[in-house]
């Protein structure tokens, strides 16, 4: 049963703008498993806005990154999209954001541009 429904990308690639938010030291969920998702998604085309946030850990980035994950809904829901984070492709950005241990956010959550692979 894990196999069919537990694994991420089984049910072939997203037609609508994607959201993906990651804890690079994510105990629960290797990082690389979800960047060769988003490689394997981008290559057939997906509109993917992907923040790998080097601060914090599985559960920290639930509250790291909810501002990011809420002004990504926003934008699509009020068709602001294509406005704030272009017209196609997929964007990959490495971004320190911590919220839960003390230190101050890191501004926009726009972070760095990730090159291409």
């Amino acid at each position: 049963m894990f196999a069919a429904d537990g694994v991420m990308g089984t049910y072939g690639t997203p037609r609508m703008p994607t959201f993906v938010y990651k804890a690079v030291r994510d105990e629960l969920s290797p990082v690389e498993e979800t960047d060769a998702l988003v490689r394997r998604h981008c290559g057939r085309g997906a509109r993917i806005v992907y923040r790998r946030n080097a601060a914090g850990d599985h559960l920290a980035e639930w509250v790291n990154g909810r501002a990011a994950a809420f002004a990504f809904l926003a934008s699509v829901l009020d068709e602001t999209f294509e406005a704030v984070y272009g017209d196609g492709g997929c964007e990959v950005r490495n971004v320190s954001i911590d919220l839960t241990g003390g230190a101050a956010a890191a501004g926009s959550g726009l972070g760095t541009p990730v090159p291409a692979s």
